[in-house]
């Protein structure tokens, strides 16, 4: 595997680049917990979306759908009601409320998603 038996000396043409690649795993796993302690992500979905171009709008549009169970269409159409906002339109549908109360909401509960529309 990664080490000779006899000696215990690493092997480095069986082990070339796995320090980087354990390296990345240990970055993305602090970035991820981070995003989640941040209130980021709501479930695994990365919810702190602003919709700034075509993909994202897309991206965005899709996230709304799956959390809200709404046809895409109207997803899109709430994210452009949210100023593109992807937190900000699931608590609008949520919630059956405004932009403005939305972004309330969002703001008491420290911008966390679960906070304010639960599990």
């Amino acid at each position: 595997f990664f080490f000779h038996a006899q000696d215990g000396i690493r092997d480095s043409v069986a082990s070339r680049g796995l320090g980087d690649v354990y390296k990345r795993q240990v970055l993305n796993m602090i970035s991820t917990a981070t995003m989640v302690s941040m209130g980021k992500v709501y479930g695994n979905l990365m919810v702190d979306l602003m919709a700034v171009n075509e993909k994202l709008v897309d991206r965005g549009t899709r996230i709304i759908q799956k959390i809200t169970g709404l046809d895409y269409d109207s997803a899109e159409e709430a994210l452009i009601r949210a100023n593109k906002s992807v937190k900000t339109a699931i608590v609008m549908i949520n919630k059956n409320c405004e932009l403005n109360d939305a972004e309330e909401k969002l703001r008491n509960a420290d911008g966390s998603l679960r906070k304010v529309i639960g599990p």
